[in-house]
Order: structure tokens, then sequence, then C-alpha cells
């Protein structure tokens, strides 16, 4: 395994908390929903500089890009169960979000490498 040494500290009650894209939808809505109630004031005052939003089209193997959405915005911060981020994108080309529900495109909502969320 390549990469920087880190040390676990064990004096720590450590908490391994996931997320995954719950659903979207053709109106360009959608949900992460994380397997552990967070702590949402933390998480809206941190959640864009924490992930990186992009999507890859079927063609990815061939151009390798990464594209962005015009806008991504978290309509809702988990007010009924402090586990759920609804969230609304916007698309350069909006016939783009049917290509992602035909599963043929995919949304990445990923943790920017070197953010330091422990």
């Amino acid at each position: 395994m390549l990469g920087k040494v880190i040390v676990k500290n064990m004096t720590i009650n450590y908490t391994d908390v996931n997320y995954t894209i719950n659903w979207f939808s053709n109106h360009s809505t959608g949900s992460l929903l994380f397997n552990y109630p967070i702590n949402m004031v933390w998480m809206k005052a941190n959640f864009y500089k924490m992930f990186k939003v992009f999507w890859r089209a079927n063609t990815y193997r061939a151009d390798q890009l990464n594209r962005t959405l015009m806008d991504f915005r978290v309509d809702d911060w988990g007010s009924s169960d402090n586990m759920t981020i609804n969230f609304t994108m916007e698309f350069e080309e909006p016939y783009y979000i049917g290509l992602l529900l035909k599963k043929s495109d995919k949304l990445y909502i990923e943790v920017n490498p070197g953010f330091n969320y422990t």
C-alpha cells in the first residue's frame, strides 16, 4: 500500500461514517445519505471544502474528463434525521441528467484529497 502512513490514535473513540448517493431524479434533485447521524452545523460550514462534486460521461475511458456542474446546491441539511442531505444540481446542458438516470454516466461526490476529516 503506497501513501502517507497515518497512525490512528487508539485513545480516541472513532466512529466510521460512510455515505452514498441515495437517489436522484430527472428534476435534477437528489439525496446524500450517511450511515450515522452527523453534526450538520459542521457539515454546512465545511461541505464545499470537504467534497468535490463532478460527473463522468460514458466516454470517460476515451477522454478521461471529470465534468463539472454549473451549480450544486444543498436544499436540506438533514433536518429530519441528521443523516440525509438533499440537493439540486444544475447542468450546463440540462439533458445530461437523463444520461445519469440511464446509469451510463455517473455522478461523484468525493472527499477532496488531503482534507483532514478526523
